[in-house]
């Protein structure tokens, strides 16, 4: 569903459908995508499109917070705060979200 506009799919939706249940509801759209690409996101992560330090819940779909050090909180971001003692300045978006965190940012070390 497009944010801010109840009952209507994003464009990158290819299968839009009414949310099931006895009563009409909103759209939902139930586009299904395999592999390490997830599709089109509804709503924009508030840390942007990558974390490395990810901590979320065990429900389905998580809820999830990144507490990456950033210069620069990403725009969808709307609980921003400052790490203390940080020089230069850092910063970390409080925000939390529902569904995956999204790639790393960083790659993993092999062992």
């Amino acid at each position: 569903m497009s944010p801010g506009k109840p009952g209507k799919c994003t464009a990158a939706c290819k299968s839009c459908r009414e949310a099931p249940g006895p009563f009409p509801g909103p759209l939902i759209c139930e586009d299904v995508y395999w592999g390490a690409d997830p599709g089109p996101l509804c709503t924009p992560r508030p840390w942007g499109k990558c974390c490395d330090k990810a901590f979320c819940n065990k429900m389905n779909p998580p809820t999830c917070r990144c507490m990456d050090e950033v210069n620069k909180c990403a725009a969808a971001c709307k609980d921003c705060q400052r790490v203390e003692s940080s020089e230069p300045p850092r910063y970390v978006c409080k925000d939390r979200f529902t569904g995956q965190p999204g790639p790393m940012c960083k790659p993993r070390a092999q062992n």
